[in-house]
């Protein structure tokens, strides 16, 4: 039995709360187009996940409002162990004021890219992927920083539910920053999700933060 996702509309609106740390504060998301890893759908082939054009907005009290307008994100997850022993890929590009390794909000534009290996056992899919992550700061020159990494995956899935790990690392001069995340969705009905997210950041200037969010989904 496959997800109830599996037929959905393309588009989809998202709206969470979020903790962070001492303060809570919404988020509303968009995407014109989506698919997510746990789908099965021919239209695309070698795809395992892929969402373009949309926005996240997330409005701060202090008027240090976030936003992030994704343009397109891509996994092509092929098992290692298939006839082809294809290498699996992932490319992700967008705008954003939170930049990975400033310690201010600061416009910029992002993309990254990398491949590795997956390997799908039973209901699990593991991957880990060689990273580059490169953003081009437009307040201040403009600036660019490139930074390798990697990015690592554990995703274990059922008809009614999805539960994905990640984690990834990069590196830039001599500082790194390491992000973790666990996200488990549970698929109400066809149109309708309803997820919940922890995330842990550690960022090269000494500063840790933890996030829980919790949200829902609604396919249209």
């Amino acid at each position: 039995m496959l997800p109830l996702t599996q037929s959905h509309p393309p588009s989809w609106f998202a709206l969470s709360v979020l903790g962070v740390e001492n303060r809570q504060h919404a988020k509303i998301s968009y995407r014109l187009g989506t698919r997510a890893m746990w789908q099965d759908n021919h239209g695309y082939d070698n795809v395992s996940w892929i969402e373009y054009l949309g926005f996240d907005y997330e409005p701060i009290e202090r008027g240090d409002d976030i936003w992030n307008l994704p343009i397109l994100k891509a996994y092509s997850l092929d098992s290692i162990l298939a006839y082809e022993h294809r290498l699996s890929w992932q490319f992700e590009t967008g705008l954003s004021n939170q930049c990975a390794f400033c310690n201010t909000s600061l416009n910029h534009f992002y993309i990254s890219g990398g491949g590795g290996i997956a390997l799908p056992i039973n209901k699990l899919q593991i991957f880990l992927l060689a990273h580059l992550k490169s953003e081009s700061w437009l307040d201040t020159g403009p600036e660019a920083v490139l930074a390798p990494g990697y990015r690592a995956g554990l995703q274990w899935r059922s008809a009614r539910a999805n539960l994905l790990a990640l984690h990834e690392q990069h590196w830039w001069k001599a500082h790194r920053r390491h992000e973790s995340s666990v996200r488990g969705t549970f698929y109400v009905s066809s149109r309708n999700e309803i997820f919940t997210e922890f995330k842990h950041l550690y960022t090269q200037f000494d500063r840790q933060e933890n996030h829980s969010e919790l949200g829902w989904v609604h396919f249209f």
